[in-house]
């Protein structure tokens, strides 16, 4: 069990590749410790902002829903979200572009989180919309954001 924000990313800020499309990202958090469980079918790592810092978790990427049965169960990555930082799930949607590598649009995307200035989820949510997505996007887009308060 890894507890963050400290010391979750190794020092970098890189999500673990996906080896096959996006499909679904299963989270079971429990309100009253903040204890919380990830799994990914294909999705890109959650972002956790922390007082105007953010990284990506190191939740590894399991085959997507309907792919051929991978060689060994999905790995569940597991924590406990303290009270204040945010959790960001988000779609491929969100950081892929046509005009640039996917790397860059995670750099922007977490130089994005951390420029919010807010951990308020509709806000942030908000804000990183208005940054990533522009008057256009060519792709549909999913995100959630949730911070624990007690």
């Amino acid at each position: 069990m890894s507890r963050w924000p400290s010391g979750t990313s190794s020092g970098t800020t890189s999500p673990p590749r996906r080896p096959w499309g996006s499909s679904t990202a299963s989270t079971a958090p429990c309100s009253s410790t903040g204890r919380l469980r990830i799994a990914s079918a294909g999705h890109l790592s959650p972002l956790l902002l922390t007082a105007g810092h953010a990284e990506f978790l190191p939740v590894a990427p399991s085959r997507m829903l309907g792919a051929p049965p991978a060689p060994a169960p999905a790995l569940e990555w597991a924590g406990v979200l303290p009270v204040g930082p945010t959790l960001v799930l988000f779609t491929d949607g969100l950081v892929e572009s046509r005009a640039a590598d996917i790397d860059a649009g995670l750099a922007h995307l977490l130089a994005a989180a951390e420029a919010a200035d807010t951990s308020d989820p509709d806000e942030l949510c908000d804000r990183l919309l208005a940054d990533r997505t522009g008057l256009h996007r060519a792709d549909d887009i999913a995100l959630l954001a949730l911070t624990r308060t007690a």
